[in-house]
Formats: structure tokens, C-alpha cells, sequence
């Protein structure tokens, strides 16, 4: 059985009225894949980045968030963000 988990930037400063939120860099979400490959001794089929409308909770599996935006699109607007996603072996 395979399976995957997502590591998404994490937020580094919250957005405010005159400033746009920050996020870490992809290295530092992939230091934490990293880690999390090591502390758990998965066996790893395969990484690769996705770039989704904003992931509401990356690792969870559900991504109601993009199908709001999806079904949306044509009037709305989005911003995008590139995880990791770590496939393994369960």
C-alpha cells in the first residue's frame, strides 16, 4: 500500500492590512520532509512538488480548499503554493 504526506512552507509572519504573509523557503519545507524521512524510516517511492491554491492543511489528504477555488475561478482569485509530497511505502 503507498501513501504520501505534504510539507508545505510554513508561515512565517501572518498577513496584516499593508503587508502579505511570508513563508519559508521550499528548502527548509524539504529539510522537513527530510527529517520526517528520517525519524520515520519510510520507504520512499517517490518526491515531487505540487503547486495547489492555497493548501488550508497540508498532510491531511483533503483539499476541499482547492475545489472551492477551482469551481471559482472564473471571477475570483487565487494564490498558489508549492509543497512536497513524499510518496512511500506503508
Amino acid at each position: 500500500m503507498i501513501a504520501f504526506r505534504d510539507f508545505a512552507p510554513l508561515r512565517t509572519r501572518a498577513s496584516s492590512l499593508l503587508k502579505r504573509a511570508e513563508y519559508e523557503s521550499m528548502g527548509d519545507a524539504l529539510e522537513r520532509a527530510n527529517q520526517w524521512i528520517g525519524e520515520n524510516r519510510v520507504d520512499v517511492v517517490n518526491v515531487e512538488t505540487v503547486l495547489l491554491p492555497n493548501p488550508q492543511s497540508a498532510g491531511q489528504g483533503s483539499y476541499s480548499a482547492l475545489f472551492r477555488v477551482l469551481g471559482g475561478a472564473y471571477g475570483g482569485s487565487a494564490r498558489w503554493r508549492q509543497i512536497v509530497r513524499v510518496w512511500y511505502s506503508k
